[in-house]
């Protein structure tokens, strides 16, 4: 019953305005619209205990950079692509930390912390499942399978595609670290 009106209030109201709307609602009975007025207030508190439960979650990588993708500009109309080797010849580590909750439950902020200086960043977005987004887009770690890529422009319009693939770091009960490849064993 009360979603029947409810229905109705919510595809007559542009016809009723609001004066309809003060109609319908007092023609509910008390308790059922006390119950609704409960659930709209009870909405806002449950999302902020969602946030003071917040758990910090940390994803520790070890990265190793595989043949870059390069896309360069010569004269006007030509373009050349290639590969170039990796930058980085030794693995790079990189700890993501969720640093707060996010504006909505899509995605949480996070923290980029990295043995190379160019891969740290304060400002990343953390999609829940799907990737890890920071530098305005240029670099993301995959979720689903742990490539981390960056895109690295030239004021010339050339780019670089680089690419890493990682691993995730498990820290063993005695304190050294143990990567994803001997967690099965």
């Amino acid at each position: 019953m009360l979603e029947d009106l409810m229905n109705d209030i919510y595809h007559d109201l542009p016809l009723r305005g609001l004066f309809g709307l003060r109609l319908a609602v007092s023609a509910c009975p008390p308790l059922q619209t006390f119950a609704a007025c409960l659930l709209g207030l009870m909405a806002p508190v449950a999302a902020l205990q969602a946030a003071d439960g917040f758990e910090p979650e940390r994803l520790d990588l070890i990265c190793v950079e595989q043949p870059m993708r390069a896309v360069s500009f010569g004269a006007p109309g030509e373009l050349s692509y290639g590969e170039q080797a990796p930058k980085e010849s030794d693995p790079v580590d990189v700890l993501v930390t969720k640093s707060r909750p996010g504006e909505d439950f899509t995605y949480d902020f996070a923290v980029i912390e990295s043995s190379a200086a160019y891969l740290q960043n304060e400002e990343a977005i953390w999609m829940t499942g799907k990737q890890i987004e920071a530098q305005q887009g240029r670099f993301k770690i995959n979720l689903s399978n742990l490539m981390m890529t960056l895109t690295e422009t030239d004021p010339d319009g050339s780019a670089r595609f680089r690419r890493f693939e990682c691993e995730q770091r498990i820290t063993g009960n005695d304190g050294t670290d143990q990567d994803d490849s001997n967690k099965n064993r």
